[in-house]
């Protein structure tokens, strides 16, 4: 599924969860060196070319939930917004932890 979360199109791969009790939707995607993706294939290659270049090794998965009723189209608004909000946040908080282990590692 793509998305405009405020800064362009996103693709986020969206699952829908059902059990007796409640239903969820999820939305994940993948941040390698400030770069977001849901390809894991494609994920793993920029991580291996990260580590041959000596830049690290470090990503991470961005995983956000939200329950829904019948129809998951108002919890897929919930989760756009939320991205939208903390979007920065979460972008900072990666490049803080990726400078981090990049200093580590040198």
């Amino acid at each position: 599924r793509q998305e405009d979360l405020g800064k362009g199109p996103l693709d986020v791969r969206q699952t829908l969860l059902r059990s007796a009790a409640q239903r969820l939707l999820i939305w994940d995607f993948l941040n390698i060196s400030g770069r977001e993706l849901t390809n894991p294939y494609l994920a793993k290659l920029l991580l291996a070319r990260n580590k041959l270049f000596d830049r690290g090794d470090s990503g991470a998965v961005i995983i956000v939930a939200t329950p829904y009723d019948i129809e998951p189209g108002a919890a897929a608004a919930t989760l756009r917004d939320f991205l939208r909000d903390m979007g920065p946040s979460i972008g900072a908080t990666l490049a803080r932890i990726e400078n981090r282990a990049g200093a580590l590692a040198h």
